[in-house]
């Protein structure tokens, strides 16, 4: 079985079938797989875009096309069911564009799949600054507010795909422990401070900037 990424099987007739017409939701949900091997159909419309039917009945949109320097690509764009046949229609076309303008969609998705996650950010500021640089007391509110709000929230998403959005809706979703959430940003924008030197995300590029911090009352 090919594992799912990359597509990079050759195209053989005589392991895959092929055919033509426009990939549509009924299209796609209306093709029966075959038994023996592997079914490939080609949209009629958009050049290179393509649907495979396992055996198993697992379908997958693909893409085929070629970089400017004349390298032919075949990738994955998405299992069938987490997105819609309109979707990938959508994507194959935007990434089309991008080849066409010079861009390679299929290394620029696998550096995305290999870039640093926030656990892996998480990770390395705990070793090389929080346990190097922390008191005792601190660094236990770290490993807190991590293991409480950060991670289970943002945990799995890419460094680099971290916006000001996404800080704000952590910051909303914390609105009942205000002093938490505060502290949970100040720790997440240390965090980005520290990406940027280490060269995991672009200078001045912190989205934890101009995120408001709540009013806290003051204990007396």
């Amino acid at each position: 079985m090919i594992p799912f990424g990359t597509y990079m099987v050759p195209m053989e007739t005589s392991q895959h079938k092929h055919t033509r017409a426009k990939l549509t939701k009924r299209t796609v949900e209306a093709t029966k797989p075959d038994q023996e091997r592997d079914r490939v159909i080609w949209d009629d419309e958009i050049p290179g875009f393509g649907l495979r039917v396992w055996p198993s009945g697992r379908r997958v949109y693909i893409l085929k096309y070629r970089t400017t320097e004349g390298r032919q690509r075949k990738t994955t764009i998405g299992l069938h069911g987490p997105i819609t046949a309109e979707q990938a229609r959508t994507t194959a076309l935007q990434w089309l564009g991008e080849a066409k303008g010079g861009s390679d969609p299929a290394h620029t998705k696998s550096a995305a799949r290999s870039a640093p996650t926030i656990a892996d950010l998480a990770d390395r500021y705990m070793n090389e600054h929080a346990r190097v640089k922390k008191r005792p007391g601190s660094i236990r509110s770290d490993e807190t507010l991590l293991r409480l709000h950060i991670l289970p929230r943002l945990g799995s998403m890419n460094v680099n795909a971290i916006d000001r959005k996404d800080v704000t809706q952590l910051h909303h979703a914390m609105r009942d422990r205000p002093g938490a959430a505060n502290r949970t940003i100040a720790l997440l924008s240390k965090m980005f401070n520290l990406a940027e030197k280490w060269g995991l995300r672009p200078d001045g590029s912190n989205p934890c900037r101009h995120v408001e911090k709540n009013k806290e009352r003051k204990i007396e």
